[in-house]
């Protein structure tokens, strides 16, 4: 095997063992109260909670087997966190990292579940 070949797979596996461990110290965690969500760990520097009246419920999203939760917020909505350009590719105003424990759909349901507890109550 070339030095070159080594060298690009190298670059290749480097930055993606960094990504791995990363995750594994600082998983994403989801927090739910009565106000809203907020998510913490992974590659949010800042942690932002967004109030379930700032959005309009949740939804499946993405290509084939590749599916995220999405969101959108509602019309007017000005303090948005700066994690949601990853749901802008699939057509969500935002999304949530596909890194949960179990499936995405039970993950949908319990977050609606959640948004619409809280929205009963405020309104």
């Amino acid at each position: 095997m070339s030095s070159a070949v080594v060298v690009f797979i190298g670059a290749l596996l480097v930055p993606a063992a960094a990504l791995t461990g990363w995750m594994l110290i600082r998983p994403y965690r989801l927090l739910l109260d009565d106000e809203g969500f907020t998510l913490t760990g992974g590659f949010v520097r800042k942690p932002t909670k967004v109030p379930w009246t700032d959005i309009e419920g949740f939804h499946m999203m993405g290509p084939f087997h590749n599916r995220f939760i999405g969101y959108d917020f509602r019309p007017g909505v000005e303090n948005k966190p700066g994690w949601i350009w990853a749901g802008r590719f699939f057509g969500a105003e935002a999304a949530l990292p596909k890194s949960w424990p179990g499936s995405s759909d039970k993950m949908l349901d319990d977050l609606n579940a959640a948004w619409e507890t809280a929205t009963r109550r405020s309104a």
